[in-house]
């Protein structure tokens, strides 16, 4: 049941003369660029003091927009060790000939 139903300002909202019992404090839509708020459960009690109950939005997070994929995304160590195998390829056929050559001069 529905005892009280306002619209949120900048000053708090008073209800007096609620009778004791269990109430929950439900929000309906909360103001733009913030989340609705849980519902509260609470409990006026007979003790003839102010009680208060506080409800707060929380502000959305901000969606981060998804970076675009852009570039090459070829691996640079692939690459690296492309280059050395291939140099490594060029230069032992070189010192192998060089190797032969000294033997030849020796003789």
């Amino acid at each position: 049941k529905v005892v009280e139903s306002w619209t949120s300002e900048e000053k708090p909202h008073y209800i007096e003369m609620l009778p004791t019992g269990e109430y929950t404090l439900h929000e309906e839509s909360a103001p733009d660029g913030y989340l609705v708020a849980e519902d509260i459960q609470f409990e006026v009690k007979d003790t003839g003091e102010i009680q208060k109950v506080t409800m707060k939005d929380e502000p959305k997070k901000p969606e981060i927009p998804e970076t675009p994929k852009t570039g090459d995304r070829t691996e640079i160590f692939f690459w690296f060790l492309l280059l050395c195998l291939a140099s490594i390829l060029m230069i032992a056929p070189l010192v192998s000939c060089v190797k032969e050559q000294r033997r030849g001069c020796k003789d």
